[in-house]
């Protein structure tokens, strides 16, 4: 049994081809296959349809990135206080021209970088803000145990 395409082109044997071939080949018109017409917004169209409420957030991002830029150098441990301890650092340096930069990215989502003039500055920076500085968990409570349970066992740290 054959199955032939809507527009006669071609016979599968199975339906399933021949429709999945008529999905990814719509019929002809005029001589010239139909391609998918799309509209342009031109930018005047687009800027008059956005809603107030997109309007007013996409003002204070600008907004919060002037403030971002114009800021002074924020200290890592407030930004760690404020936001938590950093889910993502990147540190570069630039040697050749002196630069160092530290990006880092924390759970509530608030971005922070900065620059450095020293490599030991930036990587120092890179420790705060990662909460490099904290004490081990293992000195904190014994060596690497966890806390007793209540018959006093203690249960090693496997991991």
């Amino acid at each position: 049994m054959a199955f032939e395409t809507k527009d006669k082109a071609k016979k599968f044997g199975s339906a399933f081809r021949a429709k999945k071939y008529d999905q990814h080949h719509p019929a002809e018109e005029s001589g010239e296959k139909a391609a998918p017409k799309l509209a342009k917004m031109s930018d005047d169209t687009h800027e008059a349809n956005e809603t107030p409420e997109f309007e007013a957030g996409e003002q204070e991002g600008a907004q919060e990135d002037q403030q971002q830029q114009q800021s002074p150098q924020e200290n890592p441990t407030d930004v760690v206080k404020m936001h938590g301890k950093a889910v993502h650092v990147h540190t570069s340096h630039d040697h050749a021209a002196n630069k160092h930069h530290v990006h880092s990215v924390h759970p509530d989502g608030h971005v922070h970088d900065s620059d450095h003039a020293s490599a030991q500055d930036a990587t120092q920076t890179a420790k705060e803000l990662g909460g490099g500085n904290e004490q081990p968990m293992e000195a904190e409570n014994g060596g690497g145990m966890e806390e007793p349970e209540p018959d006093g066992f203690r249960m090693p740290r496997l991991a």
